[in-house]
């Protein structure tokens, strides 16, 4: 999202340059520096700075006790309790008697707790809301349960954190999953899903076309090598 932002400001420099200066200018972005740029706050030192605290190594399984992976006795899950904190302790009967334990002494009890249990005892135990807790998988099932299908006239990914959608009939020659574009999601207005972009090149005989350059002239073109119809073989490179 912040990457797309930063496209926007950069084609609206682009666009004042040529109003000003009557002259066109390519306009970019870069998701690696909109990462960079996100995190910048984090990379400055300074006299008076707050300690930096965010959890961090190959070992770390959350933020604190109500923010942390637990593995239940079938299967990993997350806890997510950033809000109700210790007051989940007070409602949820298995973790009775933990309540005048320090962080670290709560970490190790509730893992011997979620232990004790399976996930699906939890859930029930935790019912969604302010606190809940999450199972753990892998990226493959993640995608599979939130996938959509571009051909159902019914997808609806306004409310929903997270969903993948499955272009049955792309360019490229075979299905392809996307991830959705609900990161932004207005309470009164529809997401779009868009489709596919065209395969690099599918427009250029048709814009040369406009151009005003003959069938010989844009044959020869394409032949000598300056324009093409393909990025490469496939609509995507390998």
């Amino acid at each position: 999202v912040l990457t797309g932002f930063c496209a926007c400001i950069s084609l609206g420099a682009a666009l004042i340059q040529r109003r000003l200066r009557g002259r066109t200018d390519v306009a970019r972005a870069s998701l690696a520096a909109a990462g960079n740029l996100i995190q910048a706050q984090f990379m400055y030192d300074y006299s008076g700075r707050a300690p930096f605290d965010e959890p961090s190594g190959r070992e770390v399984k959350g933020w604190g006790p109500f923010y942390a992976c637990y593995s239940a006795s079938d299967q990993w899950l997350f806890l997510a309790a950033p809000d109700e904190g210790r007051a989940v302790l007070e409602r949820v009967p298995e973790f009775s008697g933990l309540g005048d334990l320090d962080d670290d002494g709560l970490v190790s009890a509730l893992s011997e707790r979620f232990a004790q249990e399976p996930f699906a005892h939890w859930t029930a135990a935790i019912p969604s809301g302010s606190t809940t807790v999450m199972a753990l998988g892998s990226l493959h099932a993640t995608r599979d349960d939130a996938i959509q299908l571009d051909h159902n006239e019914h997808i609806d990914i306004a409310k929903a954190t997270f969903r993948a959608v499955r272009h049955t009939k792309h360019p490229m020659g075979r299905w392809v999953d996307l991830v959705a574009p609900n990161a932004v999601r207005p309470a009164n207005a529809a997401i779009t899903i868009p489709g596919p972009a065209p395969k690099y090149g599918a427009d250029t005989v048709k814009v040369l076309t406009q151009l005003g350059y003959g069938p010989n002239e844009i044959e020869a073109l394409i032949g000598e090598g300056h324009a093409g119809t393909s990025w490469s073989d496939k609509y995507l490179p390998e």
